[in-house]
This record gives structure tokens, C-alpha cells and sequence, in this order.
């Protein structure tokens, strides 16, 4: 177990360097295509990708959409801050 948090925190830093060199090349303006991609960060994504994929076949969808609730909430609040 020790081992397996050792290589995973091993992995995050070689992950943060990769997004800080990914960051410090677009920054200066840098094409992606033009470069090769970074192998620790494409992987990183990949695995994300798949992992929130599973996770939303797992969540229940039977939950009522609340964004109408939501909107007149939130117009209300303006309303009374702004009106």
C-alpha cells in the first residue's frame, strides 16, 4: 500500500511538472500541434475521462431538474440586491 501511494504521488509531481510546461509553452504562444503531446498528461486525461464516464452511468438520473427553481431563485436575488 505504502508503494502504491509512493508511485501515485511520484506520478502527480511528474504530472504537475507536465501542466507547468504545458502551461509555460502556451503561454509563450506555442502550437500544440506542432509539438508532441505529453504522454503523463494525455494518460492523466484519459483515465479521468473514463473514470467520470463511469461514475455518471452510476448516479441516479431520476433526480428532477432544478434549474427552473434555480433561475427564478437567482432572479429573485438580483431583484432584491439590484431592484
Amino acid at each position: 500500500m505504502r508503494e502504491n501511494l509512493k508511485l501515485k504521488y511520484c506520478m502527480l509531481g511528474e504530472l504537475k511538472d507536465s501542466i507547468a510546461e504545458l502551461l509555460r509553452r502556451k503561454m509563450a504562444g506555442n502550437e500544440l500541434d506542432l509539438e508532441p503531446r505529453l504522454g503523463i498528461l494525455h494518460d492523466f486525461i484519459e483515465k479521468e475521462i473514463a473514470h467520470l464516464e463511469n461514475y455518471v452511468k452510476s448516479t441516479d438520473s431520476s433526480i428532477p431538474d432544478p434549474t427552473a427553481e434555480l433561475d427564478v431563485q437567482f432572479r429573485e436575488t438580483l431583484q432584491e440586491v439590484w431592484g
